[in-house]
């Protein structure tokens, strides 16, 4: 029993065991199963973290701190230019890849994270790589291992290429301090301001906003946007779009006005919606003040042009007229309106316009134009234009178009005409009288009415001296009055100089006695100037007779001459004076001047022989000047072409013509001629009233030269002329006239005149002038028929 029961005990317990270990069993492999599902899980897992920290661009690193041994993933070798793979490498020999201004901050970093200092490590360094290039590294970690001393035993974490990123952020960094730049140098000021249009932020170094303490304030004042500025131009923000050239004006309490040109872009928010404005103000005061100076001065010169007599037109290159003024209108009977944009022939007409065409295309071309015309007014009066066409140039040189001037000068044109008759009744009825007043009282005094009694040959001096006076101020005025019409006349010969100097000199005798100074001359006998006689015996006794005037009573008066090279003759007229006053010394020349100097001891003139002088000058070829003499006084000197005289004075001892007949109407002008050629030069002279009676004597006398006075009544010097050659009478003329405009002397020389002689002429000289005309005249072209011998 007992044997059985525990074999029954021990079968159920190995029965029991059996079954426990099935489960057991059973149990264990469970247990494999679920640990290789495990294990292939983890593996999974690993791998995708594997895969994400390689496709991250991050690099893992572990530090086994006691052993130096620095382990990192493959994607540190790919994070720095080397082909992927697992480093091992210590720190000592990582670090020297790393650049040497980072070196000292990553060091840094590290000993305080080991150290205990730092919980983590975390910077940035730049590290050479196998492609040669530098690469920004971000390195972060922290201490995982420390010994019983709180020694660092290993570390790890993890590395980054944040290159890019830096390129950025030194992109960014550039980016802003070149708008600082800008902003800090610029004048613009920068502005922003929110949805309801209130400014809330601005910048500009160069302005300044008085009261608000938050702003810098700079030395430089300059005005500032308001919010008063902006409430005026709110129906423009409100439009919530960009904006440009908006003008804000400013006035502060001086009253010192200012503007603004502003322009602004629109903000939005990450909604969409509006966010305010953000922009630049810029100050355009000295623009504006600029525009309104610009359109003050042509408000002013368009009235101006608009009050000015005168027709004015602004012509663009396609002949269309752009601006005129009121004038221009009237002129053309047209409406202001209806001559704006049209075209010169449209206003014109076609046959006007043929004739103003090549005025307006020379000066579209570049060159001025002028001319005279004459147009009929609304009123029906002709009227005098002088017509100017001027280009106009912009600031390239180009032509923009023409402007035209139409200057009506009827007035001055009638008043040239009234003058010029003026001078031709003065030529005459001056010189007529003035001819036998002089020419008596010259013969009187040269004792060819017998000797005068001592008194009585006194006064005939002293009437001489001003009549001559007198001449010389007439012919001064006349001559001036050519010169302004630009008709003075001039007879060009070869003129043998020393006798001429010698005559000047010898005419001039009469100042000895009037202002007590004495004459030298000083000439070469061989030479020879380019020259009119008449004329330069003007200059010669102007110039001598200044002198005079200046010198103090017995010094001399020094009449020289001498070659100056380059073909010129320089002759000179020197005074012991008191010189030429510096502020006179610029318009010496200049018509009507005179120097005040109370040594010229109240001698007065007309101001008007220098003046003269240098127009004959000048117009010879010649030059005028005057220096200070060495010594004292004033030495007045002028230039002439050289020349070899065709003829020498001595050939005037032997007359080339004896038999003169004299017409003219006056009875006084006839005996001053005869006494003057007669009984002084020896010439045998009939004389005859007027042209019926010359017409009469002239085949029985049989003239070797016709002496004719212009201006008889009835039948005039050139009707008598061609009458007398209608009668077959060839004899040389010469016209007595009191004009001498290069109209008259064309058409006497036109009629067949060799010369003329001007009154008032003085009867002494008249004999050799006579001869000096008939020889110039013979020496260039014979007499139409030889003299009578």
């Amino acid at each position: 029993m007992t044997i059985a029961l525990v074999d029954a005990i021990l079968i159920g317990a190995l029965l029991t065991v059996a079954v426990l270990a099935a489960l057991a069993n059973r149990r264990l492999a469970d247990e494999r199963v679920a640990r290789a599902a495990a294990e292939a899980k983890t593996a999974t897992e690993i791998d995708r973290i594997q895969a994400a920290i390689e496709g991250s661009g991050i690099s893992l690193w572990d530090w086994d701190i006691a052993s130096d041994a620095l382990w990192l993933d493959a994607n540190w070798a790919h994070l720095v230019g080397h082909t992927p793979g697992t480093t091992r490498s210590t720190a000592a020999a990582l670090l020297d890849f790393v650049h040497e201004e980072d070196r000292p901050r990553l060091v840094a970093a590290a000993r305080e994270c080991l150290e205990g200092r730092a919980e983590t490590y975390d910077t940035e360094a730049r590290v050479w790589g196998g492609d040669r290039t530098w690469h920004w590294v971000r390195t972060r970690g922290r201490v995982t291992a420390r010994d019983g001393a709180g020694r660092a035993l290993r570390a790890s974490g993890t590395n980054a290429e944040i290159t890019l990123r830096k390129r950025v952020e030194r992109s960014l960094a550039d980016s802003e301090a070149r708008f600082r730049a800008l902003s800090e140098l610029s004048s613009d000021l920068y502005f922003e301001m929110d949805e309801r249009f209130n400014l809330v932020t601005w910048s500009a170094p160069a302005w300044t906003r008085r009261g608000d303490a938050t702003l810098p304030q700079p030395a430089l004042e300059a005005p500032e946007l308001t919010q008063g500025d902006w409430d005026a131009k709110r129906e423009v923000l409100e439009k919530k779009v960009a904006f440009r050239d908006l003008e804000i004006r400013q006035v502060d309490g001086s009253g010192r006005e200012t503007w603004l040109s502003v322009g602004g872009v629109p903000l939005t928010g990450e909604d969409g919606n509006f966010t305010g404005y953000r922009g630049l103000a810029r100050v355009i005061t000295p623009r504006k003040l600029a525009e309104r100076r610009l359109r003050e001065s042509e408000s002013r010169m368009r009235q101006l042009v608009e009050f000015i007599p005168a027709a004015i037109v602004f012509v663009g290159p396609d002949e269309r007229v752009r601006v005129h003024n009121q004038a221009y209108a009237a002129l053309l009977e047209l409406a202001p309106q209806a001559i704006d944009g049209r075209t010169v022939a449209e206003l014109l007409g076609e046959e006007r316009y043929a004739f103003v065409a090549p005025h307006l295309h020379r000066a579209l071309g570049g060159e001025p134009s002028q001319y005279e015309t004459r147009r009929r007014a609304p009123d029906g009066r002709l009227l005098d234009f002088d017509v100017l066409h001027r280009p106009l140039r912009g600031p390239d040189g180009e032509i923009q178009g023409v402007i035209v001037v139409g200057i009506d000068v009827t007035r001055l044109r009638e008043a040239d005409r009234m003058k010029d008759h003026f001078v031709s009744v003065v030529s005459h009825e001056l010189r007529t009288p003035l001819t036998s007043m002089r020419g008596s009282l010259g013969l009187l005094a040269a004792g060819v009415t017998g000797d005068l009694p001592e008194e009585a040959k006194s006064m005939v001096d002293i009437a001489l001296t001003n009549s001559d006076r007198l001449w010389r101020l007439v012919n001064d005025l006349l001559d001036i009055e050519k010169m302004a019409a630009g008709s003075l006349s001039f007879r060009i010969a070869d003129i043998a100089w020393a006798p001429l100097l010698a005559e000047a000199v010898d005419s001039s005798r009469g100042l000895t006695q009037e202002f007590g100074v004495a004459f030298a001359l000083d000439c070469p006998p061989e030479l020879a100037v380019r020259g009119d006689v008449d004329r330069l015996i003007q200059v010669l006794a102007n110039l001598i007779l200044n002198a005079a005037k200046f010198s103090p009573p017995g010094a001399p008066v020094t009449v020289s001459a001498a070659r100056a090279g380059n073909g010129t003759i320089r002759t000179r007229v020197r005074d012991h004076g008191p010189g030429i006053p510096a502020e006179f010394r610029g318009r010496i020349f200049t018509p009507f001047a005179q120097a005040e100097s109370g040594d010229a001891r109240g001698i007065g003139g007309t101001g008007l022989g220098l003046a003269i002088s240098r127009e004959i000058v000048e117009h010879l070829g010649g030059a005028i000047g005057f220096e200070d003499a060495p010594g004292g006084g004033t030495l007045f000197w002028f230039d002439l072409p050289e020349a070899v005289p065709r003829w020498q004075n001595d050939a005037m001892t032997s007359p080339p013509f004896q038999r003169v007949l004299h017409v003219d109407d006056q009875q006084d002008i006839r005996g001053i001629v005869g006494l003057a050629l007669g009984k002084i030069g020896g010439y045998t002279v009939k004389s005859c009233r007027n042209g019926e009676e010359a017409i009469a004597e002239a085949p029985g006398f049989a003239p070797d030269l016709l002496l004719l006075d212009m201006n008889m009544p009835g039948m005039d010097g050139l009707t008598l002329l061609r009458r007398l050659r209608e009668a077959g009478i060839a004899t040389p003329a010469v016209f007595f006239t009191a004009k001498s405009n290069p109209v008259d002397l064309a058409n006497y020389r036109a009629a067949g005149a060799i010369g003329t002689v001007s009154k008032p002429f003085d009867p002494l000289k008249l004999g050799r002038q006579l001869v000096e005309i008939w020889v110039r005249h013979d020496a260039s072209s014979p007499p139409s028929a030889p003299p009578t011998p």
